[in-house]
């Protein structure tokens, strides 16, 4: 089984089939499967599933959502333009949200939430917001 989930676990028999007299011959003996989580999971980002475009009126406050998993639990970080926003006055964060209270038209612009745990290539785990203050 390729990509085995829980879905998959249970009882299996093992069956073989001829093609030439199209019979099957099942086992008598079960097999049980089951399934164990990885101790380690690279980082991705589970909500949003896919980058989007936001239009917010100024002085509106926005909330950017970004949910991650991973094993360890990743650490998420935000960039807005390509720069970090840890020590930006204006953002603020709740769990591994982006907030602004009252956005500007200074605020317009490309955010990312990267989420990286040391496991696996970290670039795949990052979401893009197009924002745009009118």
């Amino acid at each position: 089984i390729a990509n085995a989930t829980r879905d998959d676990e249970g009882p299996y028999k093992c069956a073989a089939y001829n093609p030439v007299t199209q019979e099957v011959k099942t086992s008598t003996s079960t097999d049980r499967l089951r399934i164990r989580r990885s101790t380690s999971e690279a980082a991705r980002i589970i909500y949003p599933p896919a980058s989007r475009s936001i239009m917010v009126n100024k002085g509106q406050r926005l909330v950017l959502e970004c949910v991650a998993s991973g094993i360890p639990t990743p650490h998420v970080t935000w960039a807005k333009d390509g720069l970090d926003l840890r020590n930006h006055n204006n953002t603020r964060f709740l769990l591994s949200n982006l907030l602004i209270d009252a956005v500007s038209e200074s605020d317009s612009g490309t955010y990312v939430c990267h989420a990286d745990n040391g496991i696996g290539s970290a670039s795949s785990a990052r979401v893009l917001y197009d924002v745009q203050v009118f």
